[in-house]
């Protein structure tokens, strides 16, 4: 049966009226999920900023160890520190902390990486004394190349893992008794003391022998895990906090994306569908077409706009979240002056990362 041209002007508009109605509904959803954008750009930066904050706070509470004279506390904090927020400053602190150590071959590798991963930015003056200092060392340090008879062998010298065979280059150790100690899976540890003089110059060859390994047994799964949970409790919660930060916050991203794109849709499928309805005979199989898609990207809209809602909310319980277990981790933060920092004659200004 033939439609009326009047009554397919009058369903037509109504169709038209429905597109808009929809169009802003999911306008509305779109302005809701930039602002959702705006809310994860921002808490990637305060995340950001809190890393540095709790950096800091190990920073300044290596500096007070360091006045302490308890260095070895205070290397503690300070490698804590450049793991939650590198920068080649904190490697001078590390430098002059090993140097009160008496790890010389330790805070001769700290200095040359301060003065490579400076480069430009070492204040001239520090450069210089950093330099001298490196001269200094020379004496105090000599070079050893281990050679074994096993590959991807573990190469300790007193307790500290210096690499696996074949070395790359000679390591740097410290004058005095030094224990080297060369291990490999499968085969029996030897160990070795040497005398190291200043500026030395050795190589030694260490022969394994099959047969099972003398070393202490590795904590199975679950002292790891109990272990890590009364050391490190709040560090691993912090971490735990961080992901879960991460993760909600590209879901959100990744659903207003997705609403935004077919809110683009749409509207560009809606004004066709407004071009062919002002027309002065519309053809009725376009224009149904046409509203059909452009429900279509409308529903998608609204049910992408609908699931990063949800998202947000978990997004924002994740914020929290965070922050709580950002106030537990710092539960000890010391009121140490920012402006303090480790040199090799005293304290110096040191607070930037």
């Amino acid at each position: 049966m033939a439609m009326n041209p009047s009554t397919n002007i009058q369903r037509f508009a109504g169709l038209k009226r429905l597109a808009g109605l929809k169009r802003l509904a999911t306008a509305t959803h779109v302005v809701l999920l930039l602002a959702g954008a705006g809310l994860f750009s921002e808490t990637a930066s305060q995340a950001q900023a809190q890393d540095k904050d709790e950096a800091m706070v190990h920073f300044k509470r290596g500096v007070t160890l360091y006045a302490e004279r308890n260095f070895s506390a205070a290397l503690t904090e300070f490698k804590r520190a450049y793991d939650m927020a590198p920068s080649f400053r904190i490697r001078y602190n590390l430098g002059v902390t090993k140097l009160a150590l008496h790890d010389y071959a330790g805070a001769m590798r700290e200095f040359r990486r301060y003065l490579s991963d400076g480069g430009a930015d070492v204040d001239p003056s520090r450069k210089a004394s950093v330099e001298t200092e490196l001269e200094r060392l020379r004496d105090r340090v000599g070079s050893l190349v281990v050679r074994t008879n096993v590959e991807r062998a573990e190469i300790r010298i007193d307790d500290d893992v210096v690499g696996t065979s074949p070395l790359a280059e000679p390591i740097l150790v410290s004058i005095g008794r030094r224990r080297l100690t060369v291990s490999a899976e499968g085969y029996v540890a030897r160990t070795e003391l040497l005398e190291i003089t200043g500026a030395e110059e050795r190589t030694i060859t260490i022969q394994l022998e099959e047969g099972a390994s003398d070393a202490p047994p590795l904590m199975d799964e679950a002292e790891l895990r109990e272990f890590v949970r009364s050391e490190s409790s709040g560090a691993v919660d912090l971490a735990a906090a961080r992901r879960r930060v991460l993760a909600t916050s590209i879901v959100t991203s990744a659903l207003a994306a997705g609403a935004l794109t077919s809110f683009v849709f749409a509207i560009l499928t809606n004004n066709k569908l407004n071009d062919e309805l002002e027309q002065d005979v519309a053809d009725p199989e376009v224009v149904r077409d046409r509203t059909d898609e452009t429900e279509r990207w409308a529903l998608a809209a609204d049910i992408l706009g609908a699931a990063a809602v949800v998202s947000g909310g978990f997004m924002v319980w994740a914020v929290v979240q965070h922050r709580r277990a950002r106030r537990a981790a710092a539960k000890q933060r010391e009121n140490t002056a920012a402006s303090l920092s480790v040199g090799p004659g005293g304290l110096r200004f040191e607070g930037r990362f």
